[in-house]
Order: C-alpha cells, then structure tokens, then sequence
C-alpha cells in the first residue's frame, strides 16, 4: 500500500481541537498511551471518547455492524459505566444501541490479564466473528503497580523485569491485533512515583526512555505518548503534553476543558 493512501494516516477526532492539534486525534494501528495522576482523564480519554467518537465515525460512515466490537480490559475497575452511558447519551449515542458492541473484561489478577491479551482475544475475535473498532487498556499497569508494592525491596528488580516484561509482551500483541484489524487502541499508565524512585537501584522503573511505571517498552512501543495533569478540577480544565509522537514533535502542549459533551 501506498504512503499517500495508507488509512493509518487517517484519524478520528478526541473531541477536543486543542488535543486534536498537539496529537493528530485517534489513528488507527497506532496505540496512543495517556498517563497521570488520579483524575487527569485517563479514562475518559482512553476508554469513554475512544469508544464514542470512533462509534460515530463508523456510524456517519455506515461502516457499523452487528458485529462491531469495542473491548476494554479494565485493570482496575475504573471504568464508571452509568458515566460513560451519561456521557454516550448527550453525544447522541443511545445507550441501547452501544451496549451490544461493548465488550468489557476486569482482570483481578496479573496471569488472567496476560493470558486475555496474549493468548485469548485473538481467537476470540476470529471465533466470533467480531469487527474489532478499538481496544482500550485502562489502566494497563494497575494490577502489576499494585504486584511491585508488595513486593520486598530485595526483589523489586527481578519482579519488575518479569512483569515488565510481560507488559511488553501484552503491548506487542496489542499492537499486532489493531494493525490485522485496522482497529484504534489507547492504553492508559501511571507517572514514575515517588516511591518507585525510591528503589532505583533495583527496579527497571527509572529508565530514562519511559516515563512511566510498567518497565523500558512502555515507553517505547506505543508510538504517542500524552502526560495529562489537572489544572483546576472544579473547573474541569486540563492540560496534556506530548512526550513522545510518531509524525509531530514532542513537547507540544495544549490546555481543554473535559465536559460531559
């Protein structure tokens, strides 16, 4: 396929022109990684949005089927159905009509996360017969943060490059199914803490080339990378910096207001 003709290079609006401008909107086979604190917007922004404005894409596009599919892995149950419903509804998207095409899984522990990703969704999707539109891993660390913090400091290295690596895996496989699936994808991760500088020593957490917790390739292999952070809350005004993008420079910065529309 042509570069000039390539549908990667299409994109599907975040619904902000301001997050628009510094990141290019949602592409598809690219995975878009937002990270921040508490109530920066992760999870409106991988998982709420990803899903409506995409479901409206293919919809204008009379692209949508039966069988249109949009999974989110949801690491830490964070995912607030009655909002996203709320939120779906005054975007014009009747709640009976997503519920069919939401596939949602909450993984309690590490191994049932990994084998869903690496092992099970694939054939899942072939077996029944499913159009994958977008997949959303939010938070994608949730559960490996919490296997690090009980862990004993003598053993966080070893811990962090056995689970990290296991991101990675998860990562890579991600990938692999948007791109068979021309699918959109946005994972979701937390800030390098405080506490995981604490062991710097002993955890691969502080590798320069990632600026999030969860091992090296989770900051290499999604190809756009976004801080997010919450300038004021009541307000609902946010700010979002691009750390890394595939096609526009980093260090872009733009401020948004998140609203129920």
């Amino acid at each position: 396929m042509g570069i000039l003709t390539d549908k990667s290079r299409l994109y599907v609006s975040t619904g902000s022109k301001a997050l628009d401008e510094i990141i290019g909107g949602y592409r598809p086979k690219t995975i878009i990684e937002w990270y921040g604190k508490t109530t920066s917007g992760k999870t409106t922004l991988s998982s709420v949005m990803l899903i409506a404005q995409v479901y409206k894409h293919l919809k204008k596009n009379k692209q949508l089927t039966d069988n249109t599919k949009f999974v989110i892995v949801d690491g830490d149950s964070g995912f607030d159905v009655d909002r996203a419903l709320d939120v779906w509804e005054k975007l014009g998207i009747k709640g009976s009509e997503i519920d069919k095409h939401v596939e949602r899984l909450e993984p309690v522990k590490f191994a049932e996360q990994h084998d869903f990703i690496t092992k099970e969704l694939s054939p899942m999707i072939k077996r029944k017969n499913w159009k994958l539109a977008a997949l959303s891993l939010d938070p994608m660390v949730a559960i490996y943060a919490g296997i690090i913090e009980r862990t004993v400091p003598a053993m966080k290295m070893v811990t962090s490059q056995q689970y990290g690596g296991k991101l990675a895996l998860q990562l890579q496989e991600a990938r692999s199914i948007i791109v068979e699936h021309d699918a959109f994808c946005c994972v979701s991760s937390w800030p390098k803490s405080e506490a995981g500088a604490a062991f710097k020593e002993t955890s691969t957490d502080n590798d320069e080339e990632s600026p999030v917790i969860g091992g090296r390739q989770m900051g290499l292999l999604p190809k756009v990378i976004v801080r997010l952070g919450v300038l004021d809350r009541a307000k609902g005004i946010r700010a979002a910096w691009t750390f890394k993008h595939r096609s526009l420079p980093a260090g872009r910065v733009c401020v948004f207001k998140m609203t129920d529309k």
